[in-house]
């Protein structure tokens, strides 16, 4: 799923739903980067966490946390999440979140974070 972050959702907090904020994102190794982040749970909150690689084309949907269960994403837990599939070519990698109830209120977008890969990561 792909998905343009100008369109189809509130903008931050403006659902009445407290968007994820705080958003860090950390190299751990090649094609390994961990995003952390604070937000609400409870009432059947899910995050859907979007990326978009070297700042062009579209955001891709990586996964979805409901509660704290894993709902489309392996290595989810709760304000973390580890993307391992970034590519070894990139040279850069974009993120950000979307926080909504299980009873699909419009959902609330955070602010982007922005991670520039070393060249010994982008071969």
């Amino acid at each position: 799923m792909t998905h343009d972050p100008n369109a189809s959702s509130s903008p931050a907090g403006s659902s009445g739903l407290t968007s994820a904020s705080g958003i860090t994102a950390e190299l751990l190794s090649a094609g390994n980067i961990r995003l952390r982040w604070t937000g609400p749970v409870g009432d059947g909150t899910r995050y859907r966490i979007w990326r978009q690689l070297d700042g062009s084309g579209p955001f891709t949907q990586l996964g979805c946390e409901v509660d704290g269960a894993i709902g489309g994403g392996a290595g989810l837990e709760a304000n973390t999440f580890t993307d391992t599939g970034v590519s070894d070519s990139a040279k850069s990698v974009r993120y950000y979140i979307e926080t909504q109830r299980a009873n699909n209120t419009p959902a609330s977008k955070s602010d982007m974070v922005t991670l520039d890969l070393p060249a010994s990561e982008a071969a």
